[in-house]
């Protein structure tokens, strides 16, 4: 579509299993700094992903920080299968509490579930 997007990719080595990344207010914060968003009146989470070859296994996330500025709720999307062609996911909120969130969005890649690695694509992360 000419427009960037982020390219993730995925190794499946080391001893973990897993990796993942999320994008956190301020940086590096796991619940001990004070720097969530009170997202309460968004009603979605949308974003737009494609796997390269389609088949990769990604879980997305947001929330679940906890220490002295904990998130207010935790939420995933599960295991979604990507295809190769731009999905957009769509996340409904009305059963979350997101008065207070810092980790705004994330997602977990799992060796068990792309033992071979995998790349993937994610654009247009937004609430609404």
């Amino acid at each position: 579509d000419g427009y960037a997007s982020m390219k993730v990719s995925y190794a499946a080595q080391g001893k973990t299993g897993w990796a993942g990344a999320v994008w956190q207010n301020p940086a590096n914060n796991w619940g001990t700094f004070d720097g969530g968003y009170n997202l309460s009146k968004a009603k979605t989470l949308k974003f737009w992903a494609r796997g390269l070859k389609g088949g990769e296994i990604v879980e997305f996330t947001a929330g679940g920080a906890a220490a002295n500025y904990p998130d207010s709720d935790s939420l995933t999307t599960g295991p979604i299968k990507l295809y190769d062609e731009w999905t957009e996911y769509t996340v409904h909120l009305d059963k979350y509490q997101m008065f207070y969130i810092g980790t705004g969005f994330g997602f977990t890649v799992k060796q068990d579930k792309n033992p071979y690695g995998c790349e993937f694509y994610l654009d247009d992360v937004r609430y609404e």
